[in-house]
């Protein structure tokens, strides 16, 4: 009988790129004419932005700034004057791989920023940022599915995985222009924590349709040296084109705020009380379907001696996990004098480590805080303290060959005074994860029987009894018998592919 075989290629995920990529940021600047030399700095702030990325043959090109950010006191120490600058960076990153079809997502946090002032009207300001990359691609894999003929016994494993069916992703910008109600008015805009959420989408053919909103939390120095907060939202509706998707797929949207640039403008009245944002913002959408994939994990034939190849195969089948909103508060000590008036705080947030227990995702890190504050004496301090905190989200599987790809953003804060002069912190946060669980393992690639060499058998022997163990795999006593499961199987009345339970089995011998 001849033997046929036949193959099958399936269109599969393959991570191209996840790494972590230092980036070192200096420059100097001159203080412009209208504002006073510098006596004593008091905070110097540094805030990294990735603005586009660029896929090039095997090369990833990310473009950004270092949005720059300095407080400090004049001769007199009584008044805080603001100065702020962008410091441009390029970082080119080798892939090693092509990248042109790839979806590149990257998250970036500053790690450090120095600052000091070389004369009085002069500042040399150095930093540090990490940018992790992560770019996931297709890639095609080809596996031996089926074999017949010739007494060839298979051994098949098949199970789902979820395929990425395709990507879209798509910078866009927002701009708002908000009338702000302060008790004086603004002398400069001290900080902005932008949250893009996308609540709900909707799938037509070929296109995502997104919506949901960006929330800001502005922090604002008054002309009386105090410090004022204010909160607003803005609608964000946006459409993603991506072929071949469509509605009966999973689907993984993430949105993020790349860049925030908020300035004070005049209003009607020649008043600086009006708040222009401009932001740049990023969706990325995945789509996924479902797919039985079968693969060959052994084989042997009964009639003729054989040899196979095996090549390693890779599957995985993905899970967006819902978000899992949590809180985190704390009561903190602040360095420095004890506070009279705590105004605001910001917060970054830093994932520090993961894991998959059984059906949990446990996460853990902390927010590094910057709480604004005044003494008795009215004189603003900026304390930094790093709140740390953990949580559990719920994740299907055991726990075993799973990953989880999370994202934790801050969505909310807020600080009041504490009895002892340090501060009541508070942290609203978000976690939104993808889990993947990986099948890896060696599988058919190829066959070849040698019809020149067949297999001796004892014709007089219709059946051997063999004495087995609980928990005996059945094919591996049919590959040592040079028989079949499904002789096995149906000879000793079993179910599964296991032996339940200590027992005598008959073993048919069988041949083409």
């Amino acid at each position: 009988m001849e033997l046929k075989k036949a193959t099958r290629s399936y269109q599969l995920s393959q991570v191209i790129l996840d790494k972590t990529f230092e980036q070192t940021v200096e420059s100097e600047f001159i203080l412009p004419d209208y504002l006073a030399e510098i006596v004593r700095i008091v905070k110097c702030m540094g805030t990294p932005h990735i603005v586009s990325k660029q896929r090039a043959d095997q090369k990833i090109i990310l473009d950004g700034y270092v949005h720059f950010h300095l407080l400090y006191t004049s001769e007199d120490g009584a008044k805080l004057y603001s100065f702020e600058q962008s410091i441009p960076f390029t970082k080119q990153i080798d892939a090693k791989v092509a990248v042109e079809d790839a979806l590149v997502e990257t998250a970036v946090k500053g790690e450090y920023i120095n600052c000091r002032a070389t004369n009085p009207r002069a500042i040399s300001v150095r930093s540090s940022v990490s940018i992790r990359v992560k770019a996931v691609g297709k890639a095609e894999q080809t596996v031996l599915s089926d074999v017949s003929g010739m007494g060839v016994q298979m051994k098949k494993e098949r199970f789902s995985a979820t395929v990425p069916a395709a990507s879209g992703q798509k910078a866009f910008s927002l701009e708002d222009e908000t009338d702000l109600a302060l008790s004086s008015p603004p002398e400069a805009v001290l900080g902005v924590d932008s949250y893009l959420s996308i609540d709900d989408y909707k799938v037509i053919t070929g296109k995502v349709i997104l919506k949901g909103e960006c929330r800001n939390h502005v922090s604002y120095l008054l002309q009386n040296n105090q410090v004022e907060s204010a909160d607003y939202t803005i609608p964000v509706s946006q459409i993603v084109d991506i072929e071949n998707c469509s509605a009966d797929m999973a689907f993984s949207v993430r949105a993020a705020v790349l860049d925030c640039k908020a300035e004070l403008k005049q209003n009607i009245e020649g008043e600086n009380t009006v708040l222009s944002t401009q932001m740049v913002c990023e969706a990325s959408v995945v789509c996924y379907r479902q797919e039985e994939i079968e693969t060959i994990r052994d084989l042997f034939s009964t009639t003729f001696e054989s040899e196979y190849k095996t090549r390693p195969f890779t599957a995985s089948s993905v899970s967006v996990l819902p978000k899992q909103a949590f809180t985190v508060t704390r009561q903190v000590k602040l360095d420095g004098p004890a506070l009279t008036t705590v105004y605001d705080v910001w917060g970054e947030v830093n994932l520090l480590t993961q894991k998959m227990e059984e059906g949990v995702l446990v996460a853990a890190g902390n927010v590094k805080a910057t709480v604004i504050g005044a003494d008795g004496e009215g004189t603003l301090h900026f304390s930094e303290k790093n709140v740390d905190f953990e949580t559990r989200i719920p994740a299907p599987g055991d726990g075993q060959n799973q990953t989880a790809d999370l994202t934790i953003k801050l969505t909310g804060s807020s600080a009041s005074l504490a009895p002892d002069g340090g501060a009541e912190l508070r942290f609203d946060l978000e976690g939104e994860a993808v889990l993947t669980s990986t099948f890896t393992g060696n599988v058919v690639e190829d066959l070849s029987v040698d019809e020149e060499s067949p297999k001796e058998t004892d014709k007089n022997i219709a059946l051997t009894i063999y004495y087995c163990d609980r928990g005996e795999d059945v094919w591996q006593i049919a590959k040592r018998y040079n028989t079949s499961v499904e002789g096995i199987v149906q000879e000793n009345s079993l179910e599964g592919d296991t032996v339940p339970e200590k027992r005598t089995l008959l073993i048919p011998i069988v041949s083409e």
